[in-house]
């Protein structure tokens, strides 16, 4: 493979996973058409399959990713040891970025990127002056089964379903059994993985947990939990 081209391929130019420029090293594949490139910065190796003649078209598939809680979100899309494209994998690394970037403003206090706004008309569940910071829908509020230091003492119960609105003062639950509002003091444990996000909040007599799947449209639920995280903390 030529140097010359190579290096202007954006895998080559800066790390897709951490997005830190002329920190790739190159060295040969073990196949004819494919090389080895690893990152000073983070660590990341990734195989890169291109060719002079299609520069382009070039694919790639990580075979080691940083599991720092910063790149959460490219570790989970590119640690799954495919083969992309490269409309994909540029996709997720610009993802990623916006991501981490988010993340951060967000653990700094600011979140003004996320455009809050007063309902109008307004809703009887908020107050005036109350500001709406996300709307996740498909979210389901369930009250826990005791827990022993073994396990659990029964099964979980499923009290309501609908629209979470998370503002600057509460969680509020447009169920279709009711409306739930719960304020920022009765949160007591926030949690999130690859495509979900969970709260668990007190209840009158025993832990409830708001939680939900990510939905199409919806932000990663890293970010839902540190906005959360930032809200409750005021």
């Amino acid at each position: 493979m030529a140097d010359d081209w190579l290096a202007r391929l954006p895998p080559v130019q800066g790390c897709l996973f951490c997005h830190t420029e002329g920190a790739v090293s190159v060295e040969p594949g073990r196949v004819d058409g494919t090389a080895v490139i690893k990152c000073s910065h983070c660590g990341a190796a990734a195989e890169l399959e291109a060719h002079p003649d299609a520069p382009t078209a070039w694919r790639i598939r990580y075979r080691k990713v940083n599991s720092a809680e910063r790149y959460y979100y490219v570790a989970r899309r590119f640690g799954g040891g495919d083969w992309l494209d490269r409309d994909e994998a540029l996709a997720i690394s610009t993802k990623g970025y916006v991501q981490r970037q988010r993340v951060r403003q967000t653990h700094e206090g600011d979140l003004s990127w996320l455009a809050p706004v007063e309902m109008e008309p307004l809703p009887p569940y908020l107050v005036r002056g109350e500001f709406v910071y996300l709307e996740l829908r498909a979210a389901t509020l369930m009250r826990l089964a005791p827990k022993t230091w073994i396990f659990r003492a029964g099964q979980d119960e499923l009290l309501d379903s609908g629209k979470l609105y998370v503002t600057d003062r509460k969680l509020h639950l447009l169920g279709q059994r009711r409306d739930w509002s719960v304020s920022w003091a009765d949160v007591l444990d926030t949690t999130y993985e690859a495509d979900a996000w969970q709260l668990m909040v007190a209840g009158d007599d025993q832990t409830r947990a708001f939680s939900a799947q990510r939905a199409s449209n919806e932000i990663d639920p890293q970010l839902v939990v540190a906005v959360i995280d930032q809200l409750r903390s005021r």
